[in-house]
């Protein structure tokens, strides 16, 4: 690795080079990079590195699952009893299972080949909907059901919020729950 080359005095018949070789020294040193608090510069002779010291945050409460036995099913959030304490909680279901956002609405789909389709959904309960396409409406149920008494939700808070006003808590879907077609009918 080369050494950064001194300053010369501006003085004698190469005063003029010399002073703006100065100043290009002065530009280097001021454009180099530097370490800082979480940074560190290493130098070789392939060149400068710079390297980030990036503590990892734990949070201190997001982040922790807890087991809830379910109560009841609703639109958007799951009724729950806390398994250690016994509380009642609320816990958002997660957000393609939800009413909210979907129930009355129309969406543009592709199927992966390039073509797209509408879609309409219209929601007949908590864990009943239908989908227009076309011509064709396809009933659809959350698979597998939710079954009170018997289910164990596992939840955590999200640092990001679940979307919905009150409710910290968010499904973590062990069950792998989704939207499957129950029967098709022509409109």
């Amino acid at each position: 690795m080369n050494t950064p080359p001194r300053k010369r005095a501006e003085v004698g018949i190469f005063k003029e080079v010399w002073k703006e070789t100065n100043r290009i020294l002065d530009y280097a040193r001021e454009i180099s990079a530097t370490g800082g608090r979480g940074v560190r510069v290493n130098r070789n002779v392939n060149g400068t590195f710079l390297t980030a010291d990036i503590p990892i945050a734990k949070p201190s409460q997001p982040g922790t699952v807890r087991a809830y036995s379910l109560v009841s099913v609703g639109n958007d959030t799951c009724t729950c009893t806390d398994t250690e304490t016994g509380e009642s909680v609320q816990i958002a279901k997660p957000i393609r299972l939800r009413r909210t956002g979907w129930h009355g609405q129309t969406v543009t789909l592709n199927d992966g080949n390039g073509a797209s389709y509408q879609a309409s959904f219209n929601y007949l309960s908590a864990v009943k909907r239908t989908v227009q396409i076309g011509s064709y409406i396809e009933y659809q149920v959350i698979v597998p059901g939710y079954q009170p008494g018997v289910d164990i939700i596992f939840a955590s808070i999200s640092e990001n919020g679940t979307g919905l006003d009150g409710v910290d808590l968010i499904d973590l879907n062990t069950e792998g729950r989704a939207w499957a077609r129950s029967r098709l009918q022509t409109a």
